[in-house]
């Protein structure tokens, strides 16, 4: 209620509340529906949205699924590692301006909105921009002037690889980066190329990935055969024990998961050593009067046996007779046989 003070007299006006300073009292907070907008701002794991993923060399555009509002940035490198094919050595979070997001924050203390675009970029050092240009596109020609270019004085791929013993080296490690990128986006050409070059099938990035887990979560079919032709292991696990043929099923790639199976299933029956014949002593009392056995030929069970079925004929009231008889000499008695079976005498 509020009133307006006139010279001679108070009048009252009728004012409404606002809807904002509602208060409910006798209402459930928690049964208040809720505005679409504030889905936006739920920092809770249970609502799930995607975001759009952008590779600033190359142009090419991604979605990243499953994204909450508390997933830190080192969590979304670890997934646009799968689905934007660069390993996470060298790569670089970047929302509405050029400054890269610090790996401990999240999604939502950066406010980056769901359904919009991050860009990636790469690691302008040591020619890694170039690397990621030429195996992204697939140009073979480009790939050989890149692989020919010497190792900087300190390459700083040495520091992110850490200090553990028998480290990659140059070269080693930009083959094998290149085969990554070009195997996730199944660019057999230079796949080919770089398999020549004595790319390494069994390296693997800073989360243990190899690039058939890359080749995997893409459903590249080419790209996984020629991989596992050239030896690359099907059950190497990355950092949270993922195989290829787990990464396929996780990404929905089914045809890529049919040939992981059969392929390790091939791999399995090429150690099983399977006798062509059972020996006597081996079969049961019912299996031994078979007739792809010796016993079918030999002994008093197989004579009687062959009695009571190749021998029969009707009488003349249609009665069936037994005959016993022995085996057939020659051509004219066993037609006679066989039409003596088949009801013809």
């Amino acid at each position: 209620m509020a009133y307006f003070y006139t010279s001679t007299k108070r009048i009252s006006l009728q004012v409404p509340r606002p809807k904002s300073a509602m208060i409910y009292r006798d209402i459930d907070l928690k049964s208040v529906p809720r505005p679409k907008s504030a889905i936006y701002r739920d920092p809770s794991k249970k609502v799930k949205f995607s975001l759009g993923a952008r590779l600033r060399e190359t142009g090419e555009m991604f979605v990243v699924p499953d994204c909450h509002h508390n997933m830190r940035i080192r969590e979304l490198k670890k997934a646009m590692e799968l689905v934007v094919g660069i390993p996470t050595d060298f790569q670089r979070v970047c929302y509405l301006d050029n400054g890269d997001l610090c790996d401990d924050t999240t999604i939502h203390c950066n406010d980056i909105v769901p359904g919009t675009t991050v860009t990636l970029m790469i690691w302008p050092y040591d020619g890694w921009a170039e690397l990621v240009i030429a195996a992204a596109t697939g140009d073979v020609f480009k790939l050989k002037s890149v692989m020919s270019k010497p190792a900087p004085p300190r390459s700083s791929h040495l520091s992110a690889m850490g200090s553990m013993s028998g480290s990659p080296s140059w070269l080693s490690h930009r083959l094998f980066s290149a085969l990554f990128i070009s195997a996730h986006r199944g660019h057999m050409p230079a796949v080919l190329f770089l398999l020549q070059q004595g790319a390494n099938v069994k390296g693997q990035t800073p989360l243990g990935r190899s690039a058939l887990h890359a080749a995997a979560a893409q459903g590249q079919l080419q790209s996984i055969q020629e991989l596992l032709v050239c030896g690359a292991p099907h059950q190497l696990e990355d950092a949270e024990g993922m195989t290829a043929l787990r990464t396929a099923m996780r990404w929905g790639q089914r045809k890529s998961t049919r040939q992981l199976f059969l392929f390790h299933w091939q791999e399995r029956a090429q150690g099983v050593c399977l006798k062509p014949h059972l020996d006597e002593t081996e079969l049961f009392a019912h299996q031994k009067h078979d007739s792809q056995l010796r016993t079918w030929h030999r002994g008093a069970h197989a004579q009687r046996y062959m009695a009571h079925l190749g021998h029969c004929s009707r009488g003349v009231e249609g009665r069936v007779e037994v005959r016993q008889l022995g085996p057939p000499q020659n051509t004219a008695m066993r037609a006679q046989a066989r039409s003596a079976w088949m009801g013809d005498v």
